[in-house]
């Protein structure tokens, strides 16, 4: 996901279908996480969409390991 300030918020693929569900391109968000300071880019565990929905990084189900 990229942000409008040009922040990239990259996700692990066990949230792919999450991300790409939500938040639709102009909605509102936030992420919580690292953002390494060369980078443009944030390394979030949570993102929030305007509607109150979060998608939380719990890491990947149990069969994926």
């Amino acid at each position: 996901m990229i942000l409008a300030n040009g922040i990239e918020v990259p996700s692990p693929p066990h949230l792919s279908d999450q991300i790409r569900a939500e938040p639709r391109p102009g909605n509102r968000v936030t992420a919580r996480g690292v953002r390494p300071s060369s980078a443009d880019m944030i390394a979030a565990d949570a993102t929030d969409a305007a509607d109150g929905n979060r998608i939380l990084d719990s890491g990947p189900p149990k069969a994926w390991c």
